[in-house]
């Protein structure tokens, strides 16, 4: 996936890689230019961009902040918020965010919203 990447992009992905591999129950499924990032729901996936990191990562509620330039309501309880990431100050600006998105998958209010909606 990294293979003829920009080398600021390949350090970015490794710094989210690394952090999100330390939380519990993560699992990350890699394919030629993007990652799914869950536990036993997918949180988040990345897409690397020629010049950007894209990240969308799923709450339960919507966020207003300006480093999300897109933002829909898949569900009753779930919102994608779509960023781009570029730099280390805006990955660090998405971390929290990101955090926050894996909790949620992995909380049981995240569990049995997911099992009512089937």
């Amino acid at each position: 996936m990294v293979a003829d990447r920009p080398d600021e992009l390949v350090k970015l992905y490794g710094v989210l890689e690394k952090t999100v591999r330390s939380w519990k129950g993560v699992e990350i499924v890699i394919s030629k230019r993007t990652a799914l990032l869950r536990t036993t729901r997918i949180f988040a996936d990345m897409v690397f961009m020629t010049d950007a990191l894209r990240l969308a990562l799923l709450l339960d509620h919507e966020v207003k902040d300006p480093i999300f330039f897109k933002t829909g309501r898949m569900s009753t309880h779930r919102v994608a918020h779509v960023t781009r990431i570029q730099t280390a100050a805006q990955l660090r600006a998405a971390m929290p965010y990101l955090r926050e998105a894996h909790r949620f998958a992995s909380s049981d209010a995240g569990a049995v919203r997911a099992r009512k909606k089937k």
